[in-house]
């Protein structure tokens, strides 16, 4: 089994914003192929039928792996393989669909997924953000550039990885006097599947409790508690972490974010974010100079690390 990269989720009527509208839905520092695509709607009546396809190439081009969302159903998931090269980007198109679908959302999933950027906004959400209805050709391809390095820079800014994966021989202290070990990951998406180890020993399941939303593995019983035992690196653990969706609140710090830097840009007009206006003849305005849009700091900061206690 690979690595699942989050889709974020497409906000809004499916017909005909995305049709022909290729997401960028993340890019690979390293060579890999995806084999596996997932995607999901928010409404499903009947007659309505979405096709979609996640490709290696814009404008309908390249490979790709199609799926179809069939009449009446919520969800679906196809397999395939399509390589991804070096630094290549991976997008969603949808070919066609009825006026009732909303909200697409899924992930994919890849071997070899050293390096994945998932892309935690996407263009049809910032175009929404900033209100551009207006097509214009390039505009596309430069958000796309924009997002890519506001996600990288957002996940450095959290000191974590969202993306699904397994670790394996995560290396902690015992000291001895606590019984709370927190894990470097969050959340565990399967409380079943930890292993932990001490010493090379594996240590029954019944010994200690998960709290998947938080990483934390407690040695308590019936209210009694039992420290994990003192020693350097000799605690080893095992266990799947990460988000199936990209979370709303990292999707819209993203999305705040992108519109940030785009108005320091030439498409958006070359200035940095408003602080405040005169309107008044002959007024003036105050424009922002931080590095990050006002509350996006923030929103990353929350979901940088859990602490014990």
């Amino acid at each position: 089994m690979g690595d699942h990269v989050p889709i974020g989720t497409l906000v809004g009527t499916v017909s005909p914003g995305y049709i022909g509208l290729d997401v960028v839905v993340g890019q690979l520092a390293v060579a890999g192929t995806i084999t596996r695509v997932f995607l999901r709607r928010t409404d499903h009546v009947a007659g309505d039928v979405v096709v979609a396809s996640l490709r290696n190439a814009a404008g309908g081009g390249g490979a790709g792996i199609a799926i179809t969302l069939a009449d009446g159903v919520a969800y679906a998931s196809a397999a395939g393989s399509l390589p991804i090269v070096a630094d290549g980007l991976v997008y969603l198109r949808v070919t066609s669909s009825g006026a009732s679908s909303m909200n697409l959302s899924g992930d994919f999933e890849i071997e070899k997924a050293v390096g994945v950027i998932p892309f935690l906004t996407n263009v049809a959400r910032v175009k929404q953000f900033l209100k551009i209805t207006e097509e214009m050709a390039g505009l596309d391809d430069a958000l796309n550039l924009l997002i890519a390095g506001v996600s990288k820079r957002c996940q450095i800014e959290m000191a974590r990885d969202i993306l699904a994966a397994d670790i394996v021989a995560e290396l902690h202290d015992g000291d001895g006097c606590s019984d709370c070990l927190q894990l470097r990951q969050w959340p565990v998406t399967n409380a079943a599947a930890v292993v932990v180890r001490i010493l090379g020993v594996v240590m029954p399941s019944t010994d200690y409790q998960v709290v998947a939303d938080r990483a934390w593995l407690v040695r308590a019983k019936s209210g009694a508690s039992t420290p994990w035992p003192r020693g350097r690196l000799s605690i080893e653990v095992d266990y799947p972490f990460g988000f199936a969706d990209v979370p709303e609140d990292l999707a819209l710090a993203a999305t705040t974010q992108t519109a940030y830097v785009f108005r320091q840009t030439g498409w958006g007009g070359g200035r940095l974010g408003e602080r405040g206006t005169i309107l008044d003849l002959g007024g003036s305005a105050q424009f922002l100079t931080g590095e990050w849009a006002p509350g996006v700091h923030e929103a990353l900061l929350a979901r940088r690390s859990w602490s014990i206690g």
